[in-house]
């Protein structure tokens, strides 16, 4: 049904059974049906299940619930409020659409709704809000709870994801997925790796595929359209991609396994099938909240629009923050909104209290140069005055030295750590920013760069874990069980076929056949199923002994990561449910660093930014190349990208710098790299009057910067350690740091961009220690395309774009060492550069 359809994947219930291709054990299945009515009738409402909410329609929940009597706090509230939000977040109307420019006070409007609605007497059980981030739903939930106390205790904030999971487990007899797990984008990758199998040159990665197949979903569309949009590929080779997604989802079923894009799918499928369903879940709730609605897919739409005849809707965004294309957000469902719900009231913030008028004079010029018509001009209710500045440099290192001096600078000068955000286009452009924090020893947090559980040392503790929430987890069996010596992934998966199907006939594991120490820790954390903080424990006791060998060359950093697990893993009831809200809310690395109160640097990739403002924003390599990104060719995209510098201009309040390399490579390399004046650049013509130019002074001789102490590598350098001795067995995706290169992007077709380096010694190469020892180098290099997977608050968030920060030994010129040609010291010469 729906787009699955159009592929004739294997889609199975739970009650039935069906001999697997291989003839080998029956497979678990899962249900594709709409309940019917009579279904319903016979489960508890979500309402009895999630929360104490009434069962009436929405006009009935003005009906109060408790007395509406005068609240200092929500009195206060809405006196701080301008006539503009006063009238959008008091509002009768039904349907209610909400366009708020950046800075205008679109949180602000939301949570004074929230509380206007329990104000008036509505139970916070029957408000729910939907938001793109775990730390936009708590921000919500925790203003609202601050202004009105206890009345608010029981307001619902979440994800559209975290809500998803939650109606699917809370009533699993209805949806049919009782015992199904979620699992992560690393093993969905792991899963197409199988499905695709051995393929010849040119053909799509696994993450490629992976890519393409979560676009098909998100925004419905057949698999072979998403192709054309994704990959230039022959017809020939996309056909093939049909029976690839096929066997991918009956691995799923055979793991029972959910992806990330199956909780919206399920969800999104049934509610739009069945009208008595999208009925019967409505009740759980009588005002629905949507924020960053520019930001939904045709897939959240639906669930939306399913939704919306029952409940009262109120929706928050501003079309000019649409980012999330590569995910599937439409950017015109905004603009299309009255035309789906006709009865719509629409009001308008326009107001900025954030910035001062010089940046958000700068931020509208940026607007203005689109030939699109964003009818946007956002007026600066602030009288204070400040000019933004542009600051050029010779390279990325010296760069991120500036930014970090400016803010040493500030510190001790009184102003707090945590007034200054930097902001970088993704994970990897942000790494010489965390080395130069690093290196003057600036604590920072960074949002959007690796999540704790993506990590390999986390991953290999939690895989003990997920043996017991799903028995049938092949991938988390074949990753605990290779830990111990001895057991390769032949004998894991012979051990992982005994045990599963021992499962399937007795219901239990046959730890007789198990080493002692897997059935010693399997048995402990059995026991421990309810209680995820003592399963923790228990996991790190057996296997950190084991992990602090796997991971020695930096086990120092990695053994902290243990401690925040646990930390976390102590806000829930539930193995299943620990390991379920973090896969869906990843937390970042570094997320957590430092106690509630400490003072810090705060280092975001801008797609993580949404929500955020600072005092002094950097908005880190600006130039061109990144604005737009060179991998944005389609007008769709060179406008997103230009709405992504839109969003970075405007986290600023008081000061806004943006850096940007003047000179990637100074003559005469400049030849041997892309001629960035001629690339298009949407800050290449910014009036004079809109800026300051800041002259940094560079050293004398750039070809030598001054002597660094040396630091440890940052947090998202740290990578899984695979033996050498295996590498020829193991496959190219595999590989030790394969987080440097994105898994969609062929690594036979990745090269430096300059001249192959088959006269160079290895050990002399750049990046040598990235790249295993018995991968060929020739013509490797990290100009790629956009990163085509989607992880949650994407962000959704990282999109890796050709920036990667190229590490340079000490005392060598950093453009040499970082991909340009070897010159001889002639040569260098010859250039009036010494090679001292």
């Amino acid at each position: 049904m729906g787009w699955l359809s159009r592929f004739e994947p294997v889609r199975h219930g739970l009650n039935e059974t069906k001999s697997s291709p291989s003839g080998s054990r029956d497979e678990p299945k899962r249900s594709s049906y709409l309940p019917h009515e009579e279904t319903l009738a016979a489960v508890s409402t979500p309402a009895e299940t999630t929360a104490t909410g009434t069962n009436s329609s929405w006009r009935e929940s003005r009906v109060p619930e408790f007395p509406a009597t005068p609240i200092s706090g929500i009195q206060s509230l809405m006196r701080s409020l301008n006539d503009q939000q006063r009238r959008a977040s008091t509002t009768d109307s039904r349907i209610a659409l909400v366009r708020a420019g950046a800075g205008t006070g679109k949180t602000a409007t939301i949570i004074a709704r929230c509380a206007h609605l329990i104000s008036e007497g509505v139970s916070p059980n029957s408000i729910q809000v939907l938001t793109f981030t775990r730390r936009s739903a708590a921000e919500i939930r925790e203003r609202v709870e601050e202004i009105l106390g206890p009345r608010a205790y029981g307001l619902n904030a979440s994800t559209f994801h975290s809500w998803a999971i939650g109606l699917l487990r809370n009533s699993e007899e209805l949806w049919g997925y009782a015992g199904w797990t979620v699992i992560d984008a690393d093993d969905q990758v792991s899963l197409f790796r199988e499905a695709r199998g051995r393929r010849p040159r040119g053909f799509p990665t696994a993450g490629q595929i992976m890519g393409v197949y979560s676009l098909a979903r998100n925004v419905g569309c057949r698999l072979s359209e998403a192709v054309k949009i994704r990959l230039d590929i022959s017809e020939e080779i996309s056909a093939e991609l049909g029976p690839i997604a096929r066997e991918y989802e009956r691995q799923k079923s055979l793991g029972k396994y959910l992806d990330y894009d199956d909780i919206l799918d399920i969800v999104g499928q049934h509610l739009g099938g069945s009208e008595p369903l999208a009925a019967w879940v409505a009740q759980s709730f009588n005002h629905l909240l949507i924020d960053e609605v520019q930001d939904t897919n045709p897939l959240q739409w639906k669930i939306i629009h399913a939704l919306a005849p029952h409940v009262s809707l109120y929706c928050v965004g501003d079309d000019a923050q649409s980012i999330y294309g590569f995910r599937g957000a439409d950017f015109e469902s905004i603009h299309n909104f009255k035309d789906a719900l006709p009865e719509a009231d629409e009001f308008s913030l326009t107001v900025n209290y954030r910035s001062t008028q010089g940046i958000l004079d700068l931020s509208n010029w940026v607007l203005e140069q689109s030939p699109l018509d964003y009818n946007k001009k956002l007026v600066a209710a602030r009288t204070e005055s400040s000019t933004p500045r542009i600051a050029e440099f010779i390279s990325d290192n010296s760069s991120a030295d500036w930014i970090a001096g400016q803010i040493q600078q500030s510190r001790d000068q009184g102003e707090a750590l945590r007034d200054n955000l930097i902001l970088a286009r993704s994970g990897w452009s942000a790494r010489s920013m965390e080395r130069a924090l690093l290196e003057r020893g600036l604590p920072y947090r960074f949002y959007g760069g690796q999540k704790l559980l993506e990590s390999a040392h986390i991953r290999d503790l939690l895989a003990t874990l997920r043996i017991t929430v799903n028995p049938f987890d092949k991938l988390a069996w074949r990753r605990f069980l290779t830990l111990y010596p001895g057991i390769g992934p032949v004998k894991a998966a012979r051990i992982t076929e005994e045990q599963t199907g021992i499962y399937i006939d007795t219901g239990g594991f046959d730890f007789y056949l198990l080493r002692p120490p897997v059935a010693i820790l399997l048995q402990e954390l059995l026991e421990a199923r309810q209680d995820p903080s003592r399963s923790v424990q228990r996991a790190a006791y057996h296997l950190i002994p084991i992990l602090k060998d796997k991971y020695a060359s930096d086990w120092t950093h990695r053994r902290h990561d243990f401690d925040l697990l646990l930390e976390l893993s102590t806000d829930h009831t539930s193995v299943a449910e620990f390991l379920e809200q973090h896969v869906i809310d990843p937390l970042s690395s570094t997320e957590r660093t430092g106690g509630p109160d400490s003072d810090y640097v705060v280092l975001s990739t801008i797609h993580s930014s949404k929500g955020m403002e600072a005092n002094n924003v950097y908005l880190f390599k600006a130039g061109p190349g990144n604005f737009p990104s060179e991998q944005a060719k389609t007008e769709q995209e060179i406008e997103e990208d230009r709405r992504v510098l839109y969003v970075a201009l405007t986290r600023a309040k008081n000061s806004l710098t943006v850096t940007r390399t003047a000179h990637h490579y100074p003559p005469p390399y400049t030849r041997f790299r892309t001629d960035f004046t001629s690339l298009p650049y949407f800050l290449r013509k910014v009036p004079h009057s809109l800026w300051d130019v800041v002259h940094v002074p560079e050293p004398r001789n750039t070809f030598n910067p001054p002597s660094r102490k040396r630091v440890p590598a940052p947090p998202s350098e740290q990578n899984e350690v695979i033996p050498e001795d295996t590498y020829d067995e193991v496959p190219f995706d595999d590989l030790p740091h394969h987080d440097i290169v994105p898994d969609d992007i062929p690594h036979e077709d990745i090269s430096f961009d300059i001249a192959p380096y088959v006269d160079v010694p290895f050990d002399d190469l750049p990046h040598h220690d990235t790249v295993p020892d018995n991968i060929p180098h020739e013509g490797i290099s990290f100009d790629i395309a956009p990163h085509n997977t989607v992880a949650d608050d994407i962000p959704y968030d990282d999109v890796p774009y050709n920036d990667v920060p190229k590490r340079s030994p000490q005392n060598q010129h950093p453009e040499v060492s970082s991909g340009a040609l070897p010159f001889s010291a002639e040569q260098l010469r010859a250039f009036g550069i010494t090679d001292q």
